[in-house]
């Protein structure tokens, strides 16, 4: 019987319990590569097929999990109620954490990526984001995978408080050196992510217009409409006030004109509906108002305001040419003048001024 028990203990625990645990661990793995492999068959091609951005991170989480890491979790959970020996139960544990930490940081990096790339379109990705957003992935994942390192050390015994003060020190140093470029670099993450214009828009910062060609990590470029390229740093770009024309649903337009001081009551009464029958001959644009607005010094002035039904700036010049043309004709075949400035002088004579 005492041989008998003394078969039956290695390394302190009974066979038995070895026995189970290891076929425990080993049942656990197999189940997880059978999951595995079933999710890659039946579920992984259809979901590649899904446009929805949390679909496609899941699917990737899935496939990156490592069955290394399964195997050794497995082990380390199985056999953490036996008995085991400094030699053995110290590398098990090390290769534990080790292993957490890399899973964890792999699944991160995915779910942190995913987002990144969720909240750009793929339009603003081919049209010269491509440069931040790598940016962006790169510094997350230094993050994630730099946190996941300090935590297996620290786990592992390592104490990690002069490391991460060093760390932070350092990170204040070069934030400090490079601040400039720093501040270029995070105005033109938020151009990507918050999206004020894209690439082709047209905007215009102060008296200067023009189209979106490029957006880097230091600089936008801008064709303006005079041909030449406008440069702006990222961060004074955003400390301005931009108009982006792009983005208009209808351009307004103010047209402003004189008519003769001879002008009948009854003539002017009839201006409004004059313009008002010629825009509604004139696809594309939609009338506002026209209206009496002042007595100017050699004319009765007139406004009208009006829609054009397009931001494209070629179309408002062509409607507005339209307008103008259709106004003239009405108001001449109306017997309406325009006015042009004039001005009288009338002569005093005084007795005794010999001239």
């Amino acid at each position: 019987m005492k041989w008998h028990n003394e078969e039956s203990m290695w390394l302190g625990n009974p066979v038995s319990d070895w026995m189970t645990a290891v076929a425990t661990a080993i049942a656990v793995v197999l189940i997880f590569r059978l999951a595995i492999r079933f999710w890659q068959k039946v579920f992984s091609k259809t979901l590649s097929q899904i446009d929805e951005a949390k679909v496609q991170v899941i699917n990737r989480m899935v496939v990156k999990t490592s069955t290394f890491v399964i195997a050794v979790a497995a082990f380390e959970f199985v056999l953490r109620p036996l008995n085991l020996p400094g030699w053995l139960e110290h590398p098990l544990r090390g290769a534990y954490w080790i292993s957490v930490a890399y899973q964890c940081a792999t699944w991160l990096t995915i779910a942190f990526e995913g987002l990144v790339e969720s909240s750009v379109s793929s339009k603003d990705r081919q049209a010269g984001h491509a440069t931040s957003l790598n940016i962006v992935k790169f510094i997350g994942r230094v993050g994630i995978w730099t946190g996941a390192v300090l935590i297996a050390l620290d786990n592992l015994g390592v104490n990690v408080t002069t490391l991460v003060t060093g760390l932070g020190v350092g990170g204040v140093a070069v934030a400090l050196a490079v601040q400039s470029i720093l501040g270029d670099l995070f105005a033109s993450l938020s151009i990507v992510f918050d999206r004020p214009f894209e690439v082709g828009d047209s905007i215009a910062v102060a008296d200067l217009m023009g189209t979106v060609e490029h957006v880097g990590l230091k600089t936008t470029r801008v064709r303006s409409v005079n041909g030449e390229q406008l440069i702006f740093s990222n961060s004074d770009l955003l400390k301005s006030r931009i108009r982006n024309l792009k983005r208009m649903e209808e351009r307004r337009v103010v047209l402003a004109f004189g008519l003769h001081y001879d002008t009948t009551s009854a003539l002017l009464s009839q201006v409004p509906e004059i313009i008002r029958d010629v825009m509604s001959g004139i696809a594309g644009s939609r009338f506002d108002r026209a209206t009496f607005l002042r007595f100017g010094e050699s004319s009765l002035e007139f406004e009208l305001i009006y829609f054009v039904k397009s931001p494209e700036l070629a179309e408002s010049l062509n409607v507005q040419h339209q307008v103008n043309l259709g106004i003239t004709e009405a108001l001449r075949k109306a017997g309406i003048q325009f006015a042009y400035p004039t001005r009288t002088v009338h002569l005093a004579g005084y007795s005794g001024v010999k001239l």
